[in-house]
């Protein structure tokens, strides 16, 4: 793991950058080129906070309703969550535009 050292410089990877969470004790890795993973012990030793950010390489056209492909995603993250050893509270899944392409903005605690 690499301690964060600049944490008002993004991250980048592919497609995208990140700012690291606030505060000062918070590490990452990046297992690759679009998934980072920051870390930060909580006060009980047994607790860490992970925050994921994590982009994905879709097919360039889709024919689908905005709606289809809104819930495909939906239903790939939710069964990927499903198969972890961490537990979520909320998930948030919204459609936007980014660089004029269609786009899911998942945030997920």
């Amino acid at each position: 793991m690499i301690k964060v050292s600049e944490p008002d410089k993004p991250i980048t990877l592919q497609g995208f950058s990140v700012l690291p969470p606030k505060g000062e004790n918070w590490q990452y890795v990046k297992p690759d080129e679009t998934t980072i993973f920051f870390f930060e012990k909580g006060q009980d030793e047994t607790h860490t906070f992970v925050v994921r950010a994590q982009g994905a390489i879709l097919p360039a056209k889709s024919t689908a309703p905005k709606e289809n492909f809104l819930e495909s995603i939906r239903s790939e993250q939710l069964e990927q969550q499903s198969k972890t050893k961490y537990k979520y509270y909320d998930n948030e899944f919204a459609l936007t535009e980014e660089k004029n392409t269609l786009c899911v903005r998942n945030h997920s605690m």
